[in-house]
């Protein structure tokens, strides 16, 4: 969800609600549910493991990052430490980083 908003790529989405508003708007527990992802989905291992993604330059259109098929996109609010995995360059060829 392109900002939190469900199809927040379109330039005018129908419902301008982030996710989170909705939820609340339905009576949902926000915090609760926060809470549960954090213990039943996020790991720091393994192929489910947190990945921080940064793109070599920054999108200049919607060509550049096209709506994708539904992974789910975190804003960090404090700074994690992450170990660079690997490096994918504009070539596209691979360079992994043994760690």
């Amino acid at each position: 969800m392109s900002g939190g908003i469900s199809k927040g790529h379109l330039k005018n989405p129908i419902d301008k609600r982030t996710a989170e508003q909705k939820l609340e708007d339905d009576n949902y527990d926000v915090v609760k549910l926060k809470q549960a992802i954090i213990q039943n989905v996020f790991a720091v291992s393994g192929a489910k493991r947190l990945v921080k993604i940064i793109p070599k330059k920054e999108p200049s259109g919607s060509k550049d990052y096209p709506p994708g098929a539904g992974i789910p996109q975190w804003k960090l609010i404090k700074p994690l430490k992450f170990k660079v995995a690997a490096v994918i360059p504009p070539d596209g060829i691979k360079w992994v980083k043994k760690i």
